[in-house]
């Protein structure tokens, strides 16, 4: 059985092309959400996820599977608070994902352990891009069929779920703050071009 199956249509994919970076307001406008909360959310949408957007365009198809997979564990450390175990990638997958369209013990099980760390997927799905009409119908094989653009649009969304409730919810905020405090956040820092001998 061959389980790096991905199907594709074209190399210059409309679906693809349809997918924008994305930028995070102005903390102002959002009297409730703290400045290290602002730079939480800053920080996940411009690094996190416009690196999945950026993964997808730049021929990465994989590559976007498992940092969008990365990413659903990253915002369950915030959203819970703590460095994520099973339960809290199930528990997030559960509360922000559409439960018609998504298993959170196989997307952990898939996704989470056997992609991001193996690169296989254990028998649950096949991947393709630029087939919204696939996404969420089985293959031959019984295989659940995960189309790349709807697949992070979907992540997108959740983050989105997310955020609009931690800008209102106190606790939430404490939890996330938490998580920073333990972990930090990533970034790229530019220290100029080297000095030539």
């Amino acid at each position: 059985m061959n389980t790096r199956r991905v199907h594709h249509r074209s190399p210059l994919s409309f679906e693809l092309n349809m997918m924008k970076e994305r930028t995070i307001e102005n903390p102002r406008t959002h009297p409730h959400c703290n400045a290290v909360v602002w730079q939480i959310k800053h920080v996940l949408t411009r690094m996190a996820f416009n690196d999945i957007i950026r993964a997808s365009k730049g021929g990465s198809k994989m590559g976007a599977f498992i940092l969008a997979s990365c990413f659903i564990d990253y915002l369950a450390g915030f959203r819970y608070g703590k460095e994520t175990t099973r339960k809290d990638y199930i528990a997030f997958v559960s509360g922000y994902f559409d439960k018609k369209l998504y298993d959170p013990e196989k997307l952990y099980t898939a996704l989470r352990c056997k992609l991001v760390h193996q690169y296989s997927e254990g028998g649950a799905y096949t991947f393709t891009f630029n087939r919204p009409d696939l996404h969420n119908t089985s293959d031959e094989d019984g295989k659940k069929i995960l189309n790349l653009e709807q697949f992070v649009r979907d992540v997108e969304s959740s983050m989105d779920r997310y955020f609009a409730q931690l800008e209102q919810d106190y606790a939430l905020q404490e939890l996330a703050e938490k998580r920073y405090h333990q972990s930090g956040l990533l970034d790229v820092y530019f220290y100029g071009t080297p000095k030539r001998k």
